[in-house]
Parts: structure tokens; sequence; C-alpha cells
């Protein structure tokens, strides 16, 4: 496990790519954490929130910033999350990711018994980080 701060890279080849990329990996990923969701698979779900949820900040912060996380924590996205403006609402989304992966991490290196309800609830936040970053991107579905 890498320690230190954390770390961000500038994107130094066109972003809209970039963007475009982590945008439709965010999309596929959480249509993934659905589908898991639904079949009863919990811990399956979980990954693809956090995986969904990460792709989502790092279009969001390519495109605001021109960087994103580069350490392999996921707590590091919502520090450069963290040095996004000007952006109305992205307070609010960043409060749903920490939460999101907060309670993620916990469960997952606690060895907790996974609960159908609290998946669900931690896959709102998933739902409405992307859901947020969906609004603020200059892509297509």
């Amino acid at each position: 496990m890498e320690t230190g701060p954390p770390r961000a890279i500038l994107i130094a080849f066109p972003k809209y790519f970039y963007i475009r990329g982590r945008w439709k990996n965010a999309r596929e990923r959480l249509a993934a954490m659905e589908r898991e969701l639904a079949g009863g698979l919990l811990d399956p779900a979980l990954v693809l929130g956090v995986q969904a949820a990460i792709a989502a900040a790092d279009a969001l912060t390519v495109f605001t910033r021109g960087e994103r996380s580069a350490a392999g924590r996921h707590f590091d996205a919502i520090t450069v999350l963290e040095r996004v403006t000007g952006v109305p609402g992205v307070g609010e989304a960043r409060k749903h990711l920490a939460r999101f992966l907060e309670r993620e991490s916990a469960i997952e290196y606690s060895g907790e018994a996974l609960k159908k309800d609290e998946v669900e609830a931690l896959a709102e936040h998933a739902r409405r980080f992307v859901r947020f970053v969906g609004q603020i991107l200059p892509v297509g579905p």
C-alpha cells in the first residue's frame, strides 16, 4: 500500500479522449453494479460501485483541472476533487463520494458480513455521484 501525500498527474494528451473514456468506464461499471445488486451479489456490486465512482471522479477532475489522482488509494480521488472550484454542487457530490468510500472501505477490510440494505444505501451514494458528474461533463451518454 502506498503511503505519503496524495499525488496528482497532469493529463498531457487531449483531455476530451481521456474524459470520454473514463466517463464510459463509469457508466459501464455503474450498470454492472446494478446487475450485480439485482442478482444479490453484494460484494462484486460494491467493488463495481467503487470503480464507477473513481472513474467518474477522474473524468470530472480532468475536465475541470486537467489532472486526476495518481495514487492507488481511492481516497486520493477525494483530495484531487477538493481542488475543483467553481462547479455548483461539487461539495455535496464530494460528500457522497467520501461517504461511499469510507463505509465501503470499513466493510471490505473488517470482514463484516454484507447486508443488502446497507449495500443498497452505499450504491445510492455511487449513483448520486456519477449522476452529478454526468450533469457537468460535456460528453454525451
